[in-house]
C-alpha cells in the first residue's frame, strides 16, 4: 500500500507517488511534484540562455535527429523506422524511378488522396513528380512530346 507523506512546500499531504524519488542535498525531495515543476518552470524562465543552449546542444546530437526523423516518418505517413529502412533496402538504396544510389536523405513519395507510400525518391524525381502533379495523364502528354520527332 502506498505512503503519505507531506510537501514541505505546499504542506498538503499526499501519497508518496506524488513525490520524485531520490535524496537532494537542498531537500527539495521533499517537495511534491506541482510545487517542483512550478520551481522548474521558475528557473527555465530564469535561465532561457542556459535552457536554449542546453537544447540546441541536445537536438544536434545524432540520437536527437533520428528521433526527429522516426517522429516525422509515423506522423506524416505511418511508417516506422523499420519500414522506412525495409523500402530503402528493397530499392537497394537506389531512387525508385532513376536508379541511382542516394547522396542524400531520400524523399519518401506518397499518394496525396490516399496517403499510401509508393517508394523513395531523389529530390529530382520527387520534384519531377511534383512539377506534373502527380498526375499520370500529364506524364503521358510529356511522353508523347519527348517522343514526338522534331525536323
Amino acid at each position: 500500500m502506498d505512503g503519505l507523506k507531506t510537501c514541505s512546500k505546499c504542506r498538503i499531504l499526499q501519497s508518496t507517488q506524488n513525490f520524485y524519488r531520490g535524496i537532494c542535498k537542498d531537500g527539495l525531495a521533499s517537495w511534491c511534484k506541482p510545487c517542483m515543476r512550478k520551481l522548474n518552470k521558475k528557473w527555465r524562465q530564469q535561465n532561457k540562455n542556459k535552457v536554449k543552449k542546453s537544447n540546441d546542444h541536445y537536438n544536434n546530437t545524432p540520437f536527437a535527429k533520428a528521433l526527429k526523423r522516426a517522429s516525422h516518418l509515423q506522423k506524416t505517413y505511418g511508417l516506422s523506422t523499420v519500414q522506412y529502412h525495409d523500402i530503402f533496402y528493397n530499392q537497394n538504396g537506389c531512387c525508385a524511378i532513376c536508379q541511382r544510389l542516394f547522396t542524400s536523405q531520400p524523399f519518401v513519395d506518397h499518394d496525396h488522396k490516399t496517403k499510401v507510400v509508393r517508394g523513395l525518391l531523389c529530390l529530382q524525381c520527387n520534384s519531377g513528380l511534383g512539377y506534373f502533379k502527380d498526375k499520370a495523364e500529364l506524364l503521358e502528354k510529356a511522353l508523347e512530346y519527348l517522343r514526338k520527332p522534331r525536323g
